[in-house]
């Protein structure tokens, strides 16, 4: 992005017409997105992360259509929501990520998260770098246009009938059937917490399970909302009783940028990283789901994450830190000047970087089991090794994008 903070990736003009493309394709998609196969990546929150987008498609694959470098000719793309807010280029990804939708219309696939509410984003960031970077007026219509494109997004999506993708990132407990979610219509519009609830019954829980869908927790009326206390026991009748081995979600924010619960089969992946920057701050995932060889209706898991660490040297060893500090983290993102954006960091410890063992989640045909396995060199980057660089005419010979094994010895020499 240009130094001054102005938007140069696409005009106003050229945004909205992107909007409307998208919306073209969107808005013949059902809810609930239900012909979802393996391969397939799964990306949870970016939060206007542009770098975290950009490291992602560079060190595993981008969807680009050439075989040497992209794999977008034999993977779908999932994408969980929370695009916007927080962050400070949230014009970028999303330009990027709708573009991608109108390019691959049956290769990617976006759905709805929190973030893609006008209640939450016209505080927290969107529409504030609409403006700033596009003029008032431009900005404004921008807005307008990006959440009419969020209206026309499905809100789960269902991978082989086994693995359900919620957009929102939460179950709330008046959701008891997939079909609830099927039987609404596009264009969605998000009620307000503080708004007159409707008086038929069918129209007012309709309405309810919106409402702890997209609504933080803290602002619902005391008689609705998801109890965290409950949501792993709710989790696990809701996928006994609609036959599922595994739910993935975003919203949350895991210290290692994805965590999963065997005993409720929630599995939750971020996919920005050092989320507003807190002091300890968080790894960024995404989530491959593979076939199994043995079963056409058993698939795996495998969670790719990407962390930056100060010190590559340690990292290549496989040393721990020296430093009683945790280590420093890459990028620094910038921050939207939005409200509440800070809390009271929560202490964790993570491993000591290096080659860890990492959960394996096979999801067979009646069971979720995860499994560890030793993981992949690439997990868990050095501090250079994740950062974005313009890529040079000398380099393209060279491919950004090589396997796992040249980029070890690339790193080792």
């Amino acid at each position: 992005p240009p130094a001054d903070g102005s938007f140069a990736l696409a005009t106003a003009d050229d945004i909205c017409g992107l909007c409307n493309a998208a919306v073209e394709i969107m808005r013949d998609e059902d809810m609930v997105i239900t012909d979802l196969s393996p391969p397939l990546k799964v990306f949870g929150a970016l939060h206007g992360q542009l770098w975290d987008l950009l490291s992602h498609f560079k060190w595993h694959l981008p969807p680009v259509m050439d075989m040497c470098y992209g794999d977008i000719a034999y993977m779908r793309y999932l994408f969980l929501g929370d695009y916007c807010d927080r962050g400070s280029h949230n014009l970028e990804v999303l330009t990027i990520l709708f573009a991608l939708k109108v390019l691959n219309r049956d290769k990617v696939f976006l759905l709805r998260g929190h973030h893609e509410n006008r209640h939450v984003n016209y505080h927290l960031g969107l529409r504030e770098e609409c403006v700033r970077r596009l003029g008032q007026v431009s900005g404004m219509e921008v807005y307008e246009q990006l959440n009419r494109t969020f209206e026309h997004m499905s809100l789960a999506a269902l991978v082989l009938g086994k693995l359900l993708a919620l957009g929102p990132g939460i179950l709330p407990t008046s959701l008891h059937r997939i079909d609830q979610l099927k039987k609404y219509r596009k264009p969605l519009y998000l009620p307000h917490p503080l708004h007159q609830r409707p008086s038929e019954k069918a129209e007012r829980l309709n309405e309810q399970v919106l409402l702890e869908l997209f609504t933080p927790s803290d602002l619902l009326p005391p008689e609705l909302g998801c109890s965290s206390e409950r949501e792993g026991d709710h989790v696990k009748a809701f996928c006994a009783a609609q036959k599922l081995n595994i739910v993935v979600a975003s919203r949350q924010i895991p210290p290692s940028g994805f965590a999963y619960d065997p005993a409720s089969r929630l599995l939750r992946v971020c996919s920005c990283l050092n989320y507003c920057n807190l002091a300890v701050g968080n790894m960024a995932a995404i989530l491959y789901i593979v076939l199994n060889e043995e079963s056409d209706c058993a698939f795996t898991i495998r969670p790719k994450v990407l962390a930056a660490y100060g010190d590559s040297k340690d990292f290549l060893d496989g040393r721990p830190q020296t430093s009683q500090q945790n280590p420093s983290r890459w990028p620094l993102q910038e921050r939207a000047p939005t409200p509440g954006r800070f809390r009271e960091p929560k202490v964790h410890r993570h491993d000591p970087p290096g080659r860890q063992s990492l959960p394996v989640i096979h999801v067979l045909e009646d069971q979720a089991v995860a499994t560890v396995e030793d993981g992949p060199v690439p997990l868990h980057f050095p501090v250079w090794a994740a950062r974005v660089t313009p890529v040079s005419d000398a380099d393209v010979g060279k491919s950004p994008f090589r396997s796992v094994s040249s980029r070890r010895e690339a790193a080792e020499s």
